[in-house]
């Protein structure tokens, strides 16, 4: 399942801005109930510097490892040539620790 840290649209509706600390607090009330209802939660992957920042506060709701990636933006992507390579590696990480899943 994914689940964007700050799950609703942030701006004018003109134009789009970057969440920011009190966003993703924000979004962590929304967060805490809805991995209570993930009976079967084997792991979580925080995509994205965003949804990294609140690693502290999501390992306390959860018991299962926690990864970290990148997020896949075209931005990150394009940047260096072996972006999309690093971003691999990190999916594939997290689906060998799901077999059962995939």
């Amino acid at each position: 399942m994914l689940w964007n840290i700050v799950p609703w649209y942030l701006g004018t509706g003109v134009r789009i801005r970057a969440a920011q600390a009190a966003d993703v607090q924000e979004g962590l009330l929304y967060l805490s109930p809805l991995l209570r209802l993930l009976e079967r939660l084997k792991m979580v992957m925080l995509v994205g510097k965003k949804a990294q920042s609140a690693h502290a506060a999501i390992a306390a709701m959860v018991e299962v490892p926690i990864l970290h990636t990148y997020h896949p933006s075209n931005l990150f992507l394009n940047r260096r040539p072996d972006n999309r390579t690093r971003l691999l590696y990190d999916l594939s990480t997290l689906k060998a620790h799901l077999p059962d899943a995939f």
